[in-house]
């Protein structure tokens, strides 16, 4: 598929982030998947795969039923993807590096402490294949005219798709360093 240029850079970009998970989780034991510097304060690198596919599970629907809505019924593309102006603070304020700690807005967002790593891998592959199916399914919709209702924000439609599709993509940058920050830290274990 011959994509838009944007299209192809935020392609490119979840290709690459998950090429990164994949390097910082594939070589891990299930003992360093779960490993917790503190128990209930600082999430494993397990949980940060398992709370990014949990998120955008509930993202990507909120996305799809408003592509789907926004294609029976709005005007073609018109602009490259550009977040509306709350979009574009949101985006800015989950880029690494964090400048203050968000709680998880939903509970079905919040990761378990354990879980079969392989399981919680594979969905988070996934998810990041139903965002680029989508992505490449909207090319000919004006996502920065579409609007959906933000399932961390009480369900308001704050934000335009291209908001959302970057929001995804820069909630991943976030999660990515806070995973290999803790596989850097003195007591992460060997094996």
């Amino acid at each position: 598929m011959n994509l838009p240029p944007d299209h192809q850079a935020l392609t490119d970009e979840l290709t690459r982030l998950s090429g990164a998970f994949a390097e910082l989780v594939l070589p891990l034991s299930a003992v360093q998947f779960h490993w917790q510097p503190a128990p209930g304060k600082v999430w494993s690198v397990g949980q940060c795969v398992e709370h990014l596919r949990r998120t955008n599970e509930v993202y990507l629907a909120a996305l799809t039923a408003a592509a789907q809505k926004g294609g029976s019924q709005g005007p073609a593309r018109r602009d490259a993807l550009r977040p509306n102006r709350l979009g574009r603070w949101f985006v800015g304020m989950i880029e690494p590096p964090p400048r203050f700690r968000v709680p998880v807005p939903l509970p079905a967002m919040v990761p378990p402490s354990q879980g079969d790593p392989g399981t919680i891998w594979t969905g988070f592959l996934g998810t990041q294949a139903g965002i680029v199916e989508l992505l490449h399914a909207s090319v000919g919709l004006d996502l920065c005219g579409i609007r959906f209702r933000n399932p961390v924000a009480k369900n308001l439609p704050l934000f335009n798709l291209a908001a959302g599709f970057l929001i995804l993509a820069a909630h991943e940058r976030r999660h990515l360093a806070q995973a290999r920050r803790v596989r850097e830290l003195a007591g992460f274990p060997a094996s």
